[in-house]
């Protein structure tokens, strides 16, 4: 990093320059959502591994800065298994999107995930999927904006050829606000048991019977 040159560096006069207030209102917002297809209008949580799926990245950036603001973005995907498993390798999980500092501030990125690349256990096997978004100046050296994203658990399972009459299904369903509903229908049963979720996504996920 340069030194602040001393008066003597000057011929002239040493004169002060004042940065704005308005300066410090800079923010960036991170949101991610999973599709099972680019146009499905709701996010999942479960997937096949013969399909092919897609993570959606949005970001917005504001306040008076982002106007000053030249070079580029990199956003990563990565994921994790939960307990032993084999570790995911995704194909060109880092990305590097072009900052425009003209612009209106908002950016996306949409990651496609080839059929095939998770592999999962006969009875479902769970992933922690992340998103990472950094920002690299116009040197291409890192930056100074930095955050990340953990998704809700990633349920993998293999494609099944056809479902038994009365087998049990769990799913659970996200409705448009708090709290999110956790939808069984058991063997044999005519309605839905409906219980209610007493954690947040981002937490450990556990239910009560309301």
């Amino acid at each position: 990093m340069a030194e602040v040159p001393s008066a003597e560096h000057y011929r002239g006069h040493l004169c002060e320059v004042e940065v704005s207030r308005f300066a410090d209102d800079l923010r960036v917002s991170l949101g991610v959502g999973i599709y099972e297809d680019a146009a499905a209008p709701s996010p999942t949580t479960i997937l096949a591994t013969d399909q092919e799926w897609y993570v959606s990245v949005e970001w917005w950036v504001t306040g008076h800065l982002r106007h000053h603001l030249c070079g580029s973005w990199c956003v990563c995907l990565f994921l994790e298994s939960i307990g032993p498993g084999p570790e995911i390798s995704i194909p060109n999980n880092c990305q590097i999107v072009e900052m425009d500092p003209c612009g209106e501030g908002y950016y996306r990125f949409t990651f496609r995930v080839p059929p095939g690349t998770v592999s999962a256990a006969d009875c479902g096997t769970v992933y922690i999927p992340t998103v990472t978004l950094g920002s690299r100046d116009a040197c291409g050296n890192a930056g100074h904006i930095f955050g990340h994203c953990r998704l809700p658990d990633l349920m993998f399972h293999p494609r099944r050829t056809g479902r038994r009459a009365g087998s049990a299904r769990l799913r659970i369903t996200p409705t448009s606000s708090w709290p999110w509903l956790c939808i069984q229908r058991a063997s044999g049963a005519r309605r839905p048991h409906t219980r209610k979720l007493t954690a947040l996504v981002s937490e450990c996920i556990t239910c009560s019977e309301r």
